[in-house]
């Protein structure tokens, strides 16, 4: 199945202000579907300076 363009970018942009809510990321913590070695404020970081940038 293909996803329009513009909603899979919505969704990912939805689960960047969940993330900034609950302060999770990735699916699940039982399924986080991240790398083992993932750095979450680094992430969060990265993000706000490209969204400082708007």
């Amino acid at each position: 199945m293909a996803a329009h363009p513009g909603l899979t970018r919505h969704v990912g942009q939805v689960d960047i202000v969940r993330e900034g809510i609950d302060g999770a990321a990735g699916l699940s913590e039982a399924a986080p579907n991240l790398p083992e070695d993932f750095d979450q404020d680094a992430y969060l970081e990265r993000l706000r300076t490209i969204a400082d940038r708007f």
